[in-house]
């Protein structure tokens, strides 16, 4: 295939323009001072002075942007005073960065140290080695258990209680709609690993596989597939794959996608999880001698009896994996923990006039006020879900820095940026970085603490939306305009001032103190694994040259 010479001077003038900044700094000393070893002058000071607004408008007018519509607002965290701010107060699809506001709520709500428990009771009268009543197994919302986890409570209550039950195995949780796939999202999420459906009790993140379904149950691949919709879906190439179990019937349906050109999928989505999840561990008390009525028996005021117990990680490294994996189902159960809190602060009972509403729609009544407590502005922000991933969701840059702003500012939040991903360059007289991205079709942004090689923290948000679906030179460019910002030394140098645009526009905040200090030498001097990869990528590129030209001189 023949190289196209565009292409390359596309990527030039990107490069080119990433780096006009530096090219426009100003020398703050003259640098050629003499010395005393025999005449000779030092080299130039890698310290220059330039104007923080030239660094945020040229980055704003490079040719990746302009087609699209950026935002982006750097705060200080010590005083809390916006730096820069380009679109700050305007709400943009933030994506999967709505999950550092999820996860920074439930970390300052529940604290790190905060453990899911999930318990299984005989609740009735015991007799003997007869329980006139029903096993009662508590879901506490736990994004983490596992099969593993199922067996062992199963293996405590072969050791503890009654082995023939009158009445059932329940699953007991918050009096509200169990689970959950909200109808703001994408119908082409459904039936997808990335989103699993919601449930009080989560087992292998609601996600099996073909061999792997519940035993004992009629396993059919369904052949009607419900109405018109999942027959578009399931005839799409590329299309989802899903299990739905019937407990009355003890069967259970999978749903695959039947494009002639998509194998068969493997994975399945749960799509009642808790009816599911409940069949399992049914069958794995079974297959240790328990014996069920197979109906709810009237406890009729028996005792509650403890028979087996499991207790999740902390919350701390629960929310690690969820903002370092970005995982969609650990940010939806996240929230839904909120939600049975509210539901347990405020005393509020299921049915009636609540009804109608989920654990995620408390979960996000608790995230609102949680945010207000925090001072960040209501009409900034409005949040569907726990995760980002509704296009409804919106929120601007300086709601994302005030959250940033709130956790790097409390001595007892502080550890909570830890969890987040970490670009570490201080060795390099870099600073560092500590983040949550967010990535969708069109939607890119980034949000975090940075602390500059001159030492000083700042909240720094980026956000894009409409870009074009491919994001490699977004990102690109992002990361060139944030590591531009990680040399800064000093903020506030006195220069006189230069206006990145005029009066009239509303879109740029600028403060009079917008000039800065910055180590060159340190912007140069790229990392040591992208240098090497750099220069591997450049030896394939050499390679696959020569490869063509063998090939195009044969043909």
């Amino acid at each position: 295939m023949k190289k196209n010479p565009l292409k390359n001077l596309a990527v030039f003038m990107l490069l080119a323009s990433l780096t006009m900044p530096s090219m426009q700094a100003k020398e703050a000393v003259a640098a050629d001072a003499p010395t005393d070893n025999g005449g000779a002058t030092q080299a130039k000071s890698s310290i220059v002075r330039m104007e923080l607004a030239k660094i945020f408008s040229n980055w704003l007018r490079i040719p990746t942007l302009k087609h699209s519509t950026p935002a982006l607002e750097l705060l200080e965290v010590k005083t809390g005073k916006v730096i820069y701010s380009y679109n700050g107060h305007r709400r943009f699809t933030p994506a999967s960065t709505v999950k550092a506001i999820t996860c920074a709520a439930a970390f300052e709500t529940l604290k790190g140290s905060y453990q899911y428990k999930t318990n299984l009771t005989a609740e009735g009268t015991i007799r003997g080695d007869v329980l006139e009543g029903n096993l009662v197994l508590s879901a506490s919302q736990d994004p983490t258990m596992g099969r593993a986890d199922l067996i062992n409570l199963a293996n405590q209550a072969a050791k503890q209680g009654p082995k023939n039950i009158t009445g059932t195995l329940i699953l007991k949780g918050p009096a509200v709609k169990g689970m959950g796939f909200h109808p703001s999202w994408l119908v082409e999420d459904w039936g997808r690993h990335w989103m699993p459906v919601s449930s009080n009790l989560v087992v292998d993140r609601n996600i099996t596989y073909t061999g792997n379904l519940v035993p004992g149950y009629k396993t059919l691949v369904a052949k009607s597939y419900d109405g018109k919709l999942f027959e578009y879906l399931l005839a799409a190439k590329g299309g989802p794959g899903w299990v739905y179990l019937d407990p009355v019937h003890r069967r259970q349906f999978i749903y695959q996608s039947n494009h002639p050109e998509t194998p068969k999928s493997v994975t399945l989505a749960v799509s009642n999880p808790d009816d599911f999840n409940r069949a399992l561990l049914q069958d794995l008390l079974e297959k240790r001698g328990f014996k069920f009525g197979g109906t709810a028996a009237p406890v009729n005021g028996g005792s509650v009896t403890p028979l087996a117990s499991h207790s999740s990680q902390p919350l701390s490294l629960i929310l690690k994996r969820t903002l370092n994996k970005s995982d969609n189902l650990y940010a939806q159960q996240i929230l839904r923990t909120l939600g049975a809190r509210y539901l347990e602060e405020k005393n509020i009972a299921g049915g009636g006039e609540n009804g109608s509403s989920t654990l995620e729609d408390y979960g996000i009544l608790a995230l609102n006020n949680w945010m207000r407590s925090v001072d960040i502005p209501a009409q900034e922000i409005i949040l569907y879900d726990g995760c980002g991933l509704c296009r409804k969701n919106g929120v601007s840059p300086h709601s994302l820095n005030l959250v940033m702003k709130h956790m790097a500012a409390d001595p007892d939040l502080v550890p909570y940026l830890d969890l987040l991903r970490v670009n570490d360059e201080s060795d390099k007289g870099r600073g560092s970085y500590k983040f949550k991205t967010g990535t969708m079709d069109g939607i890119r942004s980034i949000s975090g603490i940075l602390t500059t090689s001159g030492n000083q923290r700042l909240a720094l948000t980026i956000m894009v939306n409409g870009h074009t679906p491919s994001i490699r030179n977004l990102s690109i460019a992002m990361s060139s305009l944030i590591n531009q910002l990680r040399v800064i030394k000093n903020i506030g140098v006195e220069l006189a001032p230069d206006p990145v645009a005029s009066p009239q526009d509303s879109a740029v905040t600028e403060n009079e103190e917008t000039n800065v200090l910055v180590d060159t030498a340190a912007l140069r001097a790229a990392p040591a694994k992208k240098a090497a990869s750099a220069r591997r990528s450049t030896a394939r590129t050499k390679t696959k040259t020569r490869s063509r030209s063998k090939k195009s001189h044969k043909r």
